[in-house]
């Protein structure tokens, strides 16, 4: 996943691993969260690498009169952005 906003960024806790590091970190934390009851093998639907975020939180910030997509930094700051690599296509257009 290429994301321009990696070590800036607020939103993307794990921004700086691939969508498969991240999947497997993540099935990982599951299992040892279920293990004392569920052991069995997990059905696991894996998506893209990119735009598989079909959920996301935005601020909407207004400056000398245009708008723009705005997130808090990992010094909770507030910035603008362009883009997120992260979204659902649907997400990305609007």
């Amino acid at each position: 996943m290429q994301c321009e906003y990696i070590g800036t960024c607020g939103g993307c806790t794990l921004g700086d691993m691939s969508y498969t590091q991240q999947l497997d970190l993540k099935i990982q934390r599951e299992k040892e969260r279920f293990h004392n009851i569920y052991t069995n093998e997990m059905d696991i639907i894996q998506s893209s690498d990119g735009n598989f975020r079909n959920r996301a939180e935005f601020r909407i910030f207004h400056k000398e009169g245009k708008i723009y997509y705005a997130m808090s930094s990992l010094e909770k700051k507030l910035f603008t952005l362009n883009s997120c690599s992260i979204v659902s296509d649907t997400i990305h257009n609007i």
